[in-house]
């Protein structure tokens, strides 16, 4: 397969939320591989749709990021194409328009850990082109995205000659580190059904009383995302079925009651 970059083997980037945007979401006892997973919801609760209507209706070529816009050439990925490669250079940096980008890395036994998920008005990829590193994760689309990227040495001329993507970039940056600090707490103290609801109130919108997560879900990804085993979780959400905190339609999870408050 090749990827979005014309090579049959290129790679990704993990990027920071932008547009102003929420940070990351966030028993007893967990093993190391769960520690070491994180991950970054792009929105939590409510601020999905608000953040979605506010990139919608900005004037973005004239925002803090307009410098990045104004040079950007435009791309679509389509469904499940993939656009970088874990472990290889990228040379591009990426600004989701529209749709969602999602970002994986493979575990030492082969499971697919995701890293974090994108959606409109936010970058990825930035931080290998700052850092000069390799991907640390390969980027997929979920569905079919609109993107506008520039090449690396272009974004840092970018962030070097202007002060307000510069420090746009800063405050996300360091946003997203006190969020993945937050993370490892709550993975070496919080029980695990609390970090489930705590994941799902965070990918949810509210509707008649209830959060709903409007996208089918697999326990895969939901155990990905608290950094836990597929039978833990699968365990943790019948359990929570059970005692009428959640409910499961159609793959959509719904957190009932006051369950997201858990």
């Amino acid at each position: 397969m090749r990827d979005a970059e014309g090579r049959g083997d290129c790679q990704s980037g993990l990027g920071v939320i932008v547009q102003g945007l929420p940070p990351a979401l966030g028993g007893p006892t967990v093993r190391q591989d769960e520690l070491d997973m994180i991950r970054g919801s792009p929105y939590e609760g409510e601020a999905r749709r608000i953040a979605r209507e506010a990139y919608a209706h900005a004037d973005l070529k004239d925002s803090a990021v307009g410098s990045f816009l104004r040079t950007a050439i435009p791309y679509t990925a389509r469904c499940r194409q993939i656009i970088h490669y874990e472990g290889r250079p990228t040379t591009r940096v990426y600004l989701v328009e529209s749709g969602r980008i999602k970002c994986i890395s493979s575990a030492s036994d082969g499971r697919e850990l995701l890293q974090a998920e994108f959606g409109a008005g936010e970058f990825f990829g930035v931080i290998e082109a700052l850092n000069g590193t390799r991907a640390v994760a390969t980027a997929v689309a979920t569905e079919t995205s609109v993107l506008r990227f520039v090449h690396k040495e272009l974004f840092r001329t970018l962030v070097a000659e202007d002060s307000e993507l510069a420090l746009t970039l800063v405050q996300v940056l360091a946003q997203r580190l006190m969020s993945a600090y937050e993370r490892h707490t709550d993975l070496a103290y919080e029980p695990i059904d609390r970090r489930i609801l705590r994941t799902l109130s965070g990918l949810a919108c509210r509707s008649d009383g209830a959060l709903v997560v409007n996208r089918a879900l697999s326990i895969n990804e939901l155990a990905s995302m608290v950094a836990a085993s597929r039978t833990r979780v699968s365990i943790a959400v019948q359990d929570l079925i059970r005692r009428g905190r959640l409910s499961r339609i159609e793959g959509k999870f719904v957190l009932l009651s006051e369950a997201h408050s858990a």
